[in-house]
């Protein structure tokens, strides 16, 4: 993964018109990035760089220290353009 799969996913979700709340890059965190939903409940997709990870997570109504949890609802770790736009499927999946 990298920044022109971030920049991907963003334009793929923004182009389908869902608001984005927040999405952030880190080139420092083995390319790291998340991409957030300003939905309810709130998903996001993440790649873990380090994991080399593909998440889909959707926010609960359970707390812990003050912060809601966050469930995975799709993960893969092929991470390809089919596993991105599968995951991109699980984000957008039941929203509309």
């Amino acid at each position: 993964m990298n920044r022109e799969a971030f920049d991907h996913v963003f334009k793929e979700v923004t182009n389908a018109n869902y608001s984005v709340e927040i999405s952030e890059y880190s080139e420092k965190i083995f390319g790291s990035w998340h991409i957030t939903l300003n939905t309810a409940p709130k998903r996001r997709f993440v790649w873990d760089g380090k994991a080399r990870w593909l998440m889909v997570e959707e926010e609960t109504t359970e707390m812990f220290n003050g912060v809601n949890k966050w469930i995975d609802i799709w993960i893969d770790r092929h991470s390809n353009s089919d596993s991105i736009q599968i995951g991109i499927k699980f984000l957008c999946s039941d929203l509309a």
